[in-house]
């Protein structure tokens, strides 16, 4: 989505139709989770922006800024589906150090700890 700069539902149905998952219930929440991205997208870039002293998301590294799309639609609009948010933080700062840059791990904890408090 990002990549062609199209968050649309329609896009959104296309990434998860095949896809195959170990359960329907990894789908379901996958969804959701599109979804309420899909909604807030705007707020959430706002409070990354915010909670980044500034720093414009269209100059985020794209996997940092994946990360971290997730993680605050998982901590500030998906509250029913018991995703505790220091899980939401660990597993963020997880895939950063594991897909970005030597740095993504700490500049996405510090954007999301100060968006826990």
């Amino acid at each position: 989505m990002e990549g062609q700069n199209d968050f649309s539902k329609s896009v959104m149905d296309k990434f998860l139709e095949g896809k195959i998952s170990e359960t329907d219930e990894q789908m379901d929440y996958a969804h959701k989770l599109m979804v309420a991205f899909i909604a807030n997208k705007e707020e959430i870039d706002s409070m990354i922006e915010t909670a980044s002293y500034k720093w414009h998301v269209n100059r985020m590294a794209k996997v940092d800024l994946a990360v971290l799309r997730i993680a605050v639609t998982e901590i500030k609009f998906l509250k029913g589906c018991d995703v505790p948010e220091q899980v939401a933080i660990n597993e963020a700062v997880n895939l950063a150090k594991k897909y970005g840059s030597e740095e993504s791990g700490k500049f996405v904890n510090g954007i999301l700890g100060r968006l826990a408090k």
